[in-house]
């Protein structure tokens, strides 16, 4: 369930198009806006984020260097 509703969730954001627009093979649009929403309140987002860039980091795959 969750799977279909991140793809549907990164398809719109990619399309830039409406959440009623959102293809019905990743669920109903309005279920995926829901979990969108009640992800972004709750920060599941940020915590998903912060997983990808310690995954990157400790892979090496992250320089912090700040160039001016």
């Amino acid at each position: 369930m969750t799977g279909g509703v991140l793809n549907g969730i990164v398809w719109k954001i990619r399309a830039g198009a409406a959440w009623r627009d959102v293809p019905a093979r990743y669920g109903s649009w309005q279920s995926i806006y829901t979990h969108f929403r009640r992800w972004a309140l709750d920060g599941t987002f940020e915590r998903m984020l912060a997983g990808i860039q310690a995954d990157a980091e400790t892979a090496g795959d992250i320089d912090w260097l700040m160039s001016r």
